[in-house]
């Protein structure tokens, strides 16, 4: 249950800064969009670097923070 909840903690950020990329879009300021949905790929990539997933588990993080 621990791993999880890590795992929780760490797709924390990714969604927070996809959440502030879509907040950003719809108020048509697209530079700052692209960096706070840029912060939210290189979040992801770092965790899926980090820990090995399978590609399932990797999959569902991924959809999980979209």
């Amino acid at each position: 249950m621990e791993k999880n909840e890590n795992i929780n903690e760490k797709i924390e950020i990714p969604q927070i800064e996809k959440k502030l990329g879509d907040v950003k879009l719809s108020e048509k300021n697209y530079e700052e969009a692209i960096h706070h949905y840029k912060n939210s790929i290189m979040a992801m990539k770092i965790l899926l670097d980090e820990d090995s997933f399978s590609e399932d588990k990797a999959t569902e993080l991924i959809e999980n923070v979209g």
